[in-house]
């Protein structure tokens, strides 16, 4: 298996073997190549046959300066015995690969799903091919990180060439699971794939501890750390994996234990949860990074920012706070309740030289409420997942058109998406 992140070449069919497909999967992505730029993994393992595996960004051309991300794609090609035998392995593949943008990144990227496939045998006149359909909806503000591919390369290459890739692979893949579930009240099941990324790596932290004392048994291995051999396991995930963070590792053990066992009340579990998710995030990351033997100059990079902080890419959650002014009834005749209508317009989008994207667009905000109430001191935050963005719109001078018992406000926002996908403060102008 190799790693690069050049034109892929076409892939050998071997004799006897019915034919070439290729089988396209997609879905959303904090981490985002650029318009010209793909990974490509070649002979990576699909059931008993080997293919190649290349990601691609989807740009989409929607009239601003600079074309809107849109999509993670993965093309898997190789030999397959029909289509059905493609559709039923290459996606797979193709999800195998992708904790490695979680782990090697730090950003979130979601299950993807099968497209469409199709059989590329060139001397074949009729080919079968396959579509799923899969709905685009509108863009959304999101925040990204751009991809750097030689960073993926040196953690999928280090991972393949260990002895224990099979739980390597596993726990990346726990960690991706644990980056899935990285929104508010989410906080118990991400810390509970977190802690099976640690039951995954103990084996692997206990061989590079045989390596590392000279010894080959497990009670040879505890005397040397000077524990006992029931005492080794929970040692080796804590001293090796969990950064010697005792109050992590009791606090994680019982999360993991409360949820699986249903002896903790749920708000219990999540205010612990809550309290240990990002320190033990952050130590299962740099564990497998350190048991997967990454050179040294990756590892650094990896574990410095931007990529030291989680980026989710969930769309950007907008927050609004304001006030009812007024006397009478809160709710307009025929609701039951205050609202307000909220409608999101891009008005811009332009790529800068260093690869970020500028973003402008329109809040408008339309209060439904009681005749004699008004929407006053209106706010808007940014948030990320269950983080602040540091964000934070203010409309101070919008103006209010009055009709009936309806307040339209208009305002404009601007983002400056950095590279570590945090955006500055700002306030909003009024149109």
């Amino acid at each position: 298996m190799s790693t690069q992140n050049t034109e892929p070449e076409s892939s050998t069919r071997p004799s006897g073997d019915p034919g070439i497909f290729i089988a396209v999967s997609r879905g959303r992505a904090a981490a985002v190549l650029s318009e010209d730029g793909e990974w490509t993994v070649r002979g990576f393992p699909a059931g008993d046959r080997k293919v190649d595996v290349t990601f691609r960004t989807a740009y989409e051309d929607k009239g601003f300066e600079a074309k809107v991300p849109r999509w993670l794609f993965a093309e898997v090609k190789g030999p397959a015995e029909s289509l059905e035998d493609a559709i039923r392995r290459f996606p797979n593949a193709a999800r195998a690969l992708t904790p490695i943008f979680d782990v090697a990144l730090n950003a979130a990227v979601e299950d993807l799903e099968l497209h469409f496939a199709f059989d590329a045998t060139l001397e074949r006149t009729e080919r079968a091919f396959f579509q799923n359909f899969l709905p685009d909806g509108q863009p959304t503000l999101r925040q990204t990180r751009p991809v750097k591919a030689p960073l993926l390369s040196a953690l999928t290459d280090s991972i393949g060439r260990s002895p224990d890739s099979v739980r390597l692979h596993r726990a990346a893949a726990h960690y991706q699971q644990a980056l899935r579930f990285w929104g508010l009240g989410d906080e118990t099941r991400a810390v509970g794939q977190l802690w099976m990324g640690v039951e995954a790596l103990t084996p692997v932290a206990k061989r590079a501890q045989f390596e590392k004392t000279g010894t080959s048994k497990s009670a040879e291995l505890a005397e040397a750390l000077g524990v006992t051999l029931k005492e080794l396991d929970s040692t080796l995930r804590r001293r090796l994996i969990l950064g010697d963070d005792q109050h992590c590792y009791k606090t994680v053990t019982d999360v993991s234990n409360g949820f699986e066992h249903g002896y903790m009340p749920l708000d219990a579990l999540r205010t612990l949860a809550r309290e240990v998710r990002d320190p033990a995030a952050t130590y299962l990351r740099r564990a497998i990074l350190d048991l997967s033997n990454v050179p040294t100059a990756p590892r650094n990079e990896m574990l410095a920012s931007p990529y030291d902080s989680p980026l989710i890419g969930f769309p950007l959650t907008k927050y609004l706070r304001g006030t009812i002014s007024g006397s009478g009834d809160l709710a307009a005749p025929g609701q039951r309740y205050p609202l307000v209508e909220w409608r999101t317009d891009i008005r811009s989008l332009r790529k800068t030289d260093d690869g970020r994207h500028d973003v402008q667009w329109n809040e408008k905000i339309t209060p439904k409420m009681g005749p004699q109430m008004q929407m006053t001191k209106i706010s808007i935050e940014l948030w990320s997942a269950d983080k602040h963005t540091g964000t934070r719109a203010t409309m101070k001078r919008a103006d209010v058109e009055r009709e009936g018992a309806v307040h339209e406000v208009t305002g404009a926002l601007q983002l400056d998406g950095r590279p570590d996908g945090a955006p500055p403060d700002l306030d909003a102008e009024d149109q």
